[in-house]
This record gives C-alpha cells, sequence and structure tokens, in this order.
C-alpha cells in the first residue's frame, strides 16, 4: 500500500502495478506504471514520492523506475548480483537480496547507499 493505492508486480509481464482505492475499500482499475521489466520480483519505494527501487530476478539487475514510468539501472552482476529477489529501504540504504538461485554460489545480502535523486 502507498499513496492510497495497492501497488504489485507481474513477473511475466515485466511491469509495475498500481490499484487505487476507491470508497468501500473496492479497488479500482489496475493502472500499469512501468513496463519493460522482464523478471521483476520485488520493489521498495524510496521515500521520495512514487519512485521505487525494484529487484530484476533474472537480469541480475535493480532498477530506479521513476514516476513516469521510465528507469534505469542502479545495481547490476558487477555489484555481485546474482538472481536479486528482494529489495528493501531504510532511510538511505537499500538492501537487496541476491539468491543466487541459477549459480547456487555465493547468495548474500548486498547493502547500498541510495544518492542523488533517488
Amino acid at each position: 500500500m502507498h499513496d492510497g493505492a495497492l501497488w504489485v508486480t507481474n513477473l511475466d509481464r515485466g511491469t509495475l502495478l498500481r490499484l487505487p482505492i476507491r470508497a468501500g475499500d473496492r479497488a479500482g482499475a489496475p493502472q500499469v506504471e512501468a513496463s519493460g521489466l522482464a523478471g521483476i520480483d520485488d520493489f521498495a519505494f524510496t521515500g521520495r514520492g512514487d519512485h521505487v527501487l525494484a529487484a530484476l530476478n533474472g537480469p541480475d539487475t535493480v532498477m530506479h523506475i521513476r514516476p513516469d514510468g521510465t528507469h534505469t539501472t542502479v545495481l547490476d552482476a558487477s555489484d555481485g548480483l546474482r538472481n536479486a529477489s528482494a529489495v528493501a529501504v531504510r532511510g538511505r540504504e537499500v538492501y537487496v537480496l541476491s539468491a543466487a538461485y541459477t549459480t547456487a554460489t555465493d547468495p548474500n545480502l548486498l547493502r547500498a547507499r541510495i544518492t542523488g535523486r533517488l
């Protein structure tokens, strides 16, 4: 739940969806907030409006998704990610579970500092 809506991902379609909550706690029509995110598994809001950090499992990446739906890679395999499967934000720190499903080598929890305009 964030800002009066339920936010969810669709792993198969690579989308981040927003379902507004209407009167009587009924869900409104789903709205695609971002697409082209193959393997999106988990996400967290950065604390700055509708900016999101999303873990993409297959591509071994964490993406910054802006409110307009555009996105850029902020962490990837060169940072030690292997099958990123969960992301959490606490203050200016982001924690990413690097599950290593496909390699079975060095599963870990990666910690990074949020900088700039995220």
